[in-house]
């Protein structure tokens, strides 16, 4: 690796029109570590908005490929990577993000949980990129992935083809891992890391005058899924967040982490922190509302306890020593916050939606409260740990970003990059989670099989029901229709 070089970069940033903390952070952590590391080097980013990113990050830009989000794009998201692959071969007409391909050194996927079905355009983007890289001869390094949990077959594939190919894949969770290696790639390049944005540096002081009282505050993050998943889940939290408040008399301080075109009815962590806000009725809550993601990290390290519905909540909290607890909804989720959890060891404090339900995260909350000072020396314990992690990852990233160097082969002592003694007992840990995890989500679909069981029972009744009354009326309007005719013929 040479004193100057151009890294194209990916990352899921928005723009004016949309944000989301927690991609910005990522962005930014591994802009500033590759900054630190190589002189001169140059960025460009492939960004959903190609001028705000340049002039945020003092970048190149360029635009995405493109491809469509619709789940029954398939067809028509491989035809659009074979006329970009087809193009790149034969030097085809100019396109501005192939040509940045070309001339960059080497390429970098900047951290994410977008490798899932969930966002079929953003796996076909990333793996059209590296796949672009691979025919362009450039070197591929990913970082900060949470990988599935769900892809579709061609997305399975794609991913085989691409993620084998790349110098070095680093996954954030054990599942990822795992995933990982099914899909090929060579256990000595998967590496297990912490978030990138863990170490995030440059935190501003600009926020300070949001605590002014200086007591300890609950730093609350909560999505848009949590309302939509319906009333006895949300109207559950606003029931506990306020009975916590009250109850620690520590304000709540709402952090949204992504956000923008409210004004167009989308839903937002935004909106969700005003409805909320507006439910809890309490005077001293605070909406930190437009944070950059250095201003974010500094209000959340500023609380005495986290409680979040998003991951990045969860590792701002981690990286300032706060304890957390995360709420989720779906195995996705579970899968990232039960992951930037296990890197504390601390994965059990996390609560489904029925858990919060049930009245969980009120009791779990305080008892976390309580200990909340144990629990800080505990990650205190743990930072050197993560520094050394971050260090030997950015020599694996130089080693993988240089064609020349080759990858050791793993030892016994190693697992997926970090010391055996120190995975173990967190793949463990992750595989007894999936197993809980299967069996919630079989007695959530046995709940759901009865209640369609109970449903469709009531419709055969109402049937029947309903072809009895029918009967009934027929032969009423019959026998009214011939008491008339007897009528009339007595007349």
């Amino acid at each position: 690796m040479t004193s100057s070089c151009r890294l194209l970069v990916i990352a899921d940033v928005g723009g004016k029109e949309r944000r989301h903390i927690g991609d910005e952070a990522m962005l930014e952590a591994n802009l500033d570590g590759f900054r630190r590391l190589i002189p001169e080097v140059a960025f460009t980013v492939v960004s959903h908005d190609p001028a705000w990113t340049a002039s945020r990050y003092g970048v190149d830009a360029v635009a995405l490929l493109g491809f469509p989000l619709d789940t029954s794009a398939g067809a028509e998201r491989e035809a659009i990577l074979d006329r970009f692959l087809a193009d790149a071969t034969s030097h085809g007409p100019g396109n501005a993000t192939i040509d940045a391909v070309a001339r960059a050194d080497c390429l970098v996927v900047s951290g994410g949980g977008n490798l899932s079905s969930t966002w079929p355009d953003l796996v076909y983007e990333r793996a059209a990129l590296i796949h672009l890289g691979g025919i362009f001869g450039k070197p591929v390094v990913v970082l900060g992935q949470t990988i599935g949990p769900r892809l579709a077959r061609d997305e399975r594939r794609l991913l085989a083809e691409t993620l084998s190919a790349a110098r070095l894949v680093g996954v954030r969770d054990l599942p990822s891992a795992a995933l990982a290696r099914g899909l090929g790639v060579p256990p000595e390049r998967i590496w297990y890391q912490c978030d990138d944005a863990l170490f995030l540096d440059g935190v501003p002081e600009s926020v300070r005058h949001l605590n002014r009282s200086g007591a300890p505050v609950i730093a609350v993050t909560i999505d848009p899924q949590v309302r939509a998943s319906g009333e006895a889940v949300f109207g559950s939290v606003v029931g506990q967040l306020r009975e916590l408040s009250e109850t620690t008399r520590a304000p709540l301080f709402l952090i949204p982490h992504a956000f923008g075109r409210e004004s167009a009815a989308a839903p937002s962590d935004l909106t969700e922190a005003r409805v909320l806000a507006e439910r809890l009725g309490l005077p001293h809550t605070v909406i930190a509302e437009g944070l950059d993601a250095g201003q974010a990290r500094q209000v959340t390290g500023d609380a005495a306890l986290v409680i979040s519905s998003r991951y990045h909540p969860i590792v701002f909290g981690l990286a300032a020593g706060i304890p957390c607890i995360g709420i989720y909804g779906d195995e996705y989720c579970r899968i990232k916050l039960q992951g930037a959890l296990a890197h504390a060891r601390l994965e059990r404090w996390t609560l489904t939606y029925d858990d919060v339900a049930r009245g969980e995260l009120l009791t779990t909350a305080i008892e976390l409260w309580h200990i909340r000072g144990e629990v800080r020396r505990e990650l205190e314990s743990r930072r050197e740990a993560w520094r050394e992690e971050y260090c030997q990852r950015w020599d694996a990233v130089l080693r993988a970003l240089d064609p020349a160097k080759t990858f050791p082969p793993g030892g016994a002592s190693t697992m997926f990059g970090r010391p055996t003694r120190e995975v173990a007992p967190a793949l463990v840990s992750a595989l007894e989670a999936q197993r809980l995890a299967w069996e919630w989500e079989r007695a959530s679909f046995e709940r759901l099989t009865a209640r369609c069981d109970q449903a469709q029972s009531r419709v055969r009744w109402l049937e029947d029901e309903m072809g009895l009354r029918r009967t009934i009326r027929r032969y009423a309007s019959a026998l009214r229709w011939k008491l008339r005719r007897i009528g009339l013929r007595q007349q």
